[in-house]
């Protein structure tokens, strides 16, 4: 079993998904210091990212940008929700049989699986981009 990070009480979600996406793909290099370096270069402010390029690239996370959420059910990545506190939240979802996998990273790290169509329920449409893993 995998053992996902946290992000405990602050607004890190994103850095923390990035750093979680490379737990799921068996990169051992995950350290605490480098979630905190991912924390620091991320820019969080108020539940948001700002910069999300400079996070992936310091981590060195085979992640692109899309619009595209199949792309990202398919393939597994990073979405972005609306947050029952902040304004926004990321985290990492894969593929799972017929559903998909979401690792959690404010109230866990919990994973749980959940039909497609119940993520989109959440997803944040117009507010940016979705990051799917490129193999």
């Amino acid at each position: 079993m995998k053992i996902y990070v946290t992000q405990g009480q602050d607004t890190s979600c994103f850095p923390v998904a990035v750093c979680n996406c490379l737990i799921y793909l068996n990169r051992n290099n995950v350290t605490p210091t480098l979630v905190e370096n991912a924390k620091a270069i991320a820019g969080c402010h108020d539940g948001d990212t700002i910069h999300h390029d400079s996070v992936i690239n310091l981590l060195r996370a085979p992640l692109k940008r899309t619009k595209d959420i199949n792309k990202v059910f398919e393939q597994g990545g990073i979405v972005n929700i609306m947050h029952p506190i902040w304004n926004r939240h990321s985290f990492l979802v894969y593929p799972k049989s017929e559903m998909i996998a979401a690792v959690n990273s404010w109230l866990g790290p919990t994973v749980m699986e959940c039909y497609k169509e119940t993520i989109k329920q959440f997803v944040v449409k117009n507010l940016g981009d979705y990051w799917y893993i490129e193999r």
